[in-house]
């Protein structure tokens, strides 16, 4: 059932802090990209990891938007919090 899906999904954004989302260009997401604009419009930072989708407007813009930082690999995503 899509609602039972959809609607976990939005709560389970609703009690974290932010989103972290994996970008692809060659694999379709759009829940992904569904749930990276939820939380940017309530206020939580959208961290993205993506080798080839950090360059795309809308990308940049929830980034931005969000507070939020894109990496294009997780070395660099742990890194930045790990503060190396």
């Amino acid at each position: 059932d899509p609602d039972i899906i959809v609607d976990g999904d939005l709560a389970l954004i609703d009690q974290a802090e932010g989103t972290v989302a994996f970008l692809d260009r060659n694999v379709p997401m759009l829940g992904t990209h569904c749930e990276m604009w939820y939380t940017l419009t309530h206020d939580k930072p959208v961290f993205v990891v993506s080798p080839n989708s950090l360059f795309h407007p809308w990308v940049r813009y929830i980034i931005r938007h969000s507070d939020g930082q894109g990496f294009e690999s997780w070395f660099d995503f742990e890194a930045y919090f790990r503060g190396v």
